[in-house]
């Protein structure tokens, strides 16, 4: 990623409308933050091999992993959820006559 963007000060563009400076301006913090997150787990992970040199190193890598299948998992329990709720919502109004 370039350092110029993430340099970039959007607020004073007088070329994008307002909403698209807030917006820029807030992906550029999120680059910011995932840059930075990025960095931490990659000195997680040289320091975790200093310490275990000759057992598994990348423990972090390991800990993301874990937490990605989390994430899939979560999202099949929302998707779920929330034909469940649609399914009663379904049922409920079948039951008081259908849609007037």
């Amino acid at each position: 990623m370039s350092q110029n963007i993430l340099a970039k000060d959007f607020g004073t563009d007088s070329t994008l409308l307002p909403i698209e400076q807030q917006v820029l301006s807030e992906y550029q913090l999120l680059a910011l933050k995932l840059r930075s997150l990025a960095e931490e787990l990659a000195k997680m992970n040289r320091y975790a091999a200093e310490l275990q040199s000759s057992g598994p190193s990348g423990q972090a890598d390991a800990l993301l992993t874990n937490i990605r299948d989390l994430e899939r998992k979560m999202g099949l329990v929302y998707t779920f959820f929330r034909t469940a709720v649609y399914s009663l919502l379904l049922e409920n109004t079948e039951e008081r006559g259908g849609y007037r």
